[in-house]
């Protein structure tokens, strides 16, 4: 049995091998690749790079200029001219030939043969009198804030504006707040509005705020000058 089996194996195997000799024989040889060309490397110069200069120091700052001494040459005085001579004063009387004295030169006068008087000298230009001086400002108004006063202004005399005729066309309400300034007094010296409205009611408010007559603040017992604020209110009903 076991000589059976040795047989067929050797049988297989030489089949085997002359197939494979068979298939190696019927393959076509692969084409030869032609060799590629040597690489041929150079080595190029490599530049060094060019030394850097260190930066040149800068120059030394030019010498502060020196300064300038001015010497101041104190002139002379002119020599003052010598004083003009005297006039000659009095008469001169040469002896003429008729026995006569003829009366000649000047006298303190003037001239004696102009009417036998002497001129009198100009009288001196007077000064200029000095500009009179600007008249002083006024005063600055001083009042007295309306929280500070005991007893704040009362009307009166109270004037009640003149509402424009346009106002009351429109059938609406309004409300405009005079600032009057109130001296010692009880007199308004000045007004200005701090709430305005249309219609020309400011000019109306103004006018009767202007026109009142006030009884004055009072701290304590003494009349102050103060800003007292208005309220008009303005309303039309049909």
């Amino acid at each position: 049995m076991k000589a059976w089996l040795w047989g067929a194996a050797a049988a297989v195997s030489v089949t085997a091998h002359v197939a494979f000799a068979a298939w190696v024989e019927a393959r076509e040889p692969a084409p030869r690749t032609q060799p590629r060309p040597p690489v041929v490397m150079e080595l190029a110069a490599v530049a060094r790079p060019k030394p850097v200069e260190p930066p040149k120091p800068p120059p030394p700052p030019p010498p502060p200029p020196k300064p300038v001494t001015i010497k101041k040459v104190a002139k002379h005085a002119p020599s003052a001219p010598p004083p003009p001579s005297a006039p000659k004063v009095g008469l001169d009387a040469p002896e003429t030939p008729g026995g006569l004295a003829v009366p000649t030169g000047e006298t303190p006068d003037g001239d004696p043969n102009a009417d036998g008087q002497g001129t009198e000298p100009a009288p001196p230009t007077p000064p200029t009198p000095p500009a009179p001086p600007a008249p002083p400002a006024p005063p600055a108004k001083k009042f007295v804030p309306i929280y500070e006063v005991t007893q704040v202004p009362r009307a009166r005399r109270r004037v009640e504006p003149e509402i424009p005729e346009a106002f009351r066309r429109a059938q609406r309400e309004a409300l405009v707040v005079i600032e009057v300034e109130i001296d010692v007094h009880g007199k308004v010296t000045g007004a200005r509005v701090l709430r305005h409205a249309d219609y020309g009611l400011d000019d109306a408010a103004l006018a009767a705020a202007k026109q009142t007559e006030f009884e004055p603040a009072l701290m304590g017992t003494t009349p102050v000058a103060v800003r007292y604020q208005i309220p008009y209110r303005f309303q039309v009903r049909g």
